[in-house]
């Protein structure tokens, strides 16, 4: 896996993670993947974990990477992910959109892994729930509730979902 989540902010200003631009992690990507194949023949190569590819944007971030990819022959081992969500049925979409990607942009023989999941609301705003103040009482009460029989539930229902799948690993 190289890197960690460089779409993470839809303003590469305000992005912890990767500040340049989708074309220039494209190029990045695609130079470091090279490379460490060349060196490193028998390692399983990856992409960047995405935070959330059913988004416009980040559907947008991969899209410009993979066609650089695309464009200078370079094929990836696997493609990870990341999936917090409170249901199943979400992780189903990502794994569909995700196969659809990488089927578009030639990378066919690439295999999936989810390197984060875990239970997490899913709610328009939460995000920015958790940047007010008293915002740290909304992530207690989250983590609470991911440690009940709800999470549990929950985890179990990942699982499953992850099983019947054609992800090959994940992680919590």
């Amino acid at each position: 896996e190289i890197w960690n989540e460089p779409e993470n902010r839809a303003d590469p200003k305000k992005n912890q993670m990767w500040t340049g631009t989708a074309e220039q992690f494209g190029e990045f990507l695609a130079v470091a993947a090279s490379y460490l194949k060349k060196c490193f023949p028998d390692l399983y190569i990856g992409s960047y974990p995405s935070c959330n590819i059913l988004t416009e944007k980040r559907e947008a971030f991969f899209r410009t990477v993979f066609s650089i990819l695309r464009e200078k022959g370079v094929k990836l081992d696997f493609c990870s992910w990341h999936c917090y969500t409170d249901k199943p049925e979400r992780t189903k979409k990502y794994i569909a959109k995700i196969r659809s990607l990488l089927d578009e942009y030639g990378q066919r023989e690439a295999f999936q892994i989810c390197t984060e999941w875990n239970y997490f609301w899913l709610r328009p705003g939460v995000w920015s729930e958790f940047e007010l103040d008293g915002g740290e009482y909304l992530f207690e009460e989250m983590f609470k509730t991911a440690s009940s029989e709800v999470g549990a539930a929950y985890s179990f229902a990942q699982m499953i979902t992850f099983q019947r799948s054609e992800v090959k690993m994940a992680t919590m």
